[in-house]
């Protein structure tokens, strides 16, 4: 299992997948901890500030769950990194907080016929989509979004409230191990608005002249 992005939504998948018995799980991340971080990242500690952040996430998670081998890949992620740490991986869980590593790994998860779970949160609202594997007849993350999408943001620049993460990552969490288990979702997108308090589910499909899976099938 490869977990991309240890911040607020990643740290609450990353505790919950360690909880639940996973027996190995894979880090991703290049940043360092950061004062702005500690209001939404469970993980760190003040004393934490200016170290990796998967050296520390590490750290607690072999405190607290001995038995869940835990790796770590302390690096910006693109596709060439990921190819070479994808030996025993069965599933790539997505949550960075940008779009452009968002966009490498939904093409390593194609390529390689991976399942991708995806999470994101900004502003009051968060969501949640599983994608692949059979990619054939199943969307890709690339079918729902465009590079060239103007409405793309990101929580440093638009700001997230400090308990979405946390909500999304548990909900990350219970679609990975749904996934991990073979009882995946069919393929929607949770959505959770909390200023409204309430969930929506939306279908997905796949789009027929998608850039990434649509190739996959040539």
């Amino acid at each position: 299992m490869l977990l991309v992005g240890v911040g607020g939504i990643g740290g609450h998948v990353a505790l919950a997948l360690s909880a639940a018995g996973v027996g190995r799980l894979t880090l991703a991340d290049f940043d360092h901890v950061d004062n702005t971080n500690l209001a939404r990242q469970t993980l760190f500690s003040a004393d934490d500030i200016g170290k990796p952040k998967v050296e520390v996430a590490a750290r607690v998670l072999r405190e607290r769950y001995p038995d869940c081998g835990i790796g770590t890949i302390d690096a910006r992620i693109d596709e060439p990194t990921l190819e070479n740490h994808l030996d025993g991986i069965d599933c790539i869980a997505d949550a960075s907080d940008n779009f452009a590593t968002r966009f490498s790994i939904n093409r390593v998860a194609v390529s390689r016929s991976l399942p991708l779970v995806s999470g994101s949160a900004i502003r009051w609202e968060g969501q949640v989509a599983t994608f692949g594997p059979n990619y054939d007849s199943d969307p890709c993350y690339a079918c729902v979004y465009s590079p060239d999408d103007e409405s793309l943001d990101d929580c440093q620049g638009a700001g997230v409230l400090a308990s979405v993460p946390g909500t999304i990552g548990q909900i990350m969490a219970t679609e990975i191990i749904a996934t991990i288990v073979g009882q995946p979702r069919t393929p929607l997108m949770t959505v959770w608005d909390a200023r409204a308090g309430r969930i929506a589910q939306l279908a997905l499909y796949k789009r027929t002249n998608c850039p990434v899976c649509a190739l996959s099938q040539d």
